[in-house]
């Protein structure tokens, strides 16, 4: 049996186009959360801004997750003691996530910056988190 050959390409030129096309926030979202992974510190005074291996690794599996693609492109910020927060903004709507240093993930619905709903995101609920999503593309 002949196996075909092996097709080398370099990740890094595929990984841009493919997620582009499919999801353009995805790239976006990866981008920043490997620059707060990389220039992360423990600032005196402000906290320890760096991104726990729980968080990075439970960050990467949301944005996995998420089946919505028309999302805007979201905004990541160290949280301090080694999480992450992601927040989508469309019009007077809002949902951030919010991703400890022990990977345990809070989410919650803002319109009018006023609370709409909060709950936490046990394991890898796909239905939970594609809702919030769902709810924040509905403002359009």
């Amino acid at each position: 049996m002949e196996y075909p050959k092996d097709i080398r390409a370099a990740t890094s030129e595929l990984v841009p186009t493919s997620l582009s096309d499919s999801a353009p926030w995805l790239y976006s979202a990866l981008s920043q959360l490997h620059e707060l992974e990389r220039f992360g510190s423990d600032v005196r005074g402000v906290g320890d801004l760096r991104v726990s291996d729980n968080a990075s690794t439970k960050t990467r599996t949301l944005l996995s997750l998420i089946e919505v693609d028309t999302l805007p492109p979201p905004t990541l910020c160290p949280i301090s003691g080694g999480g992450v927060g992601m927040r989508w903004n469309v019009g007077r709507r809002e949902v951030e996530f919010t991703t400890f240093a022990s990977g345990s993930t809070v989410m919650a619905k803002l319109e009018n910056s006023q609370l709409v709903d909060d709950s936490d995101l046990p394991g890898n609920q796909i239905a939970d988190l594609n809702s919030y999503l769902k709810w924040l593309v509905g403002a359009r």
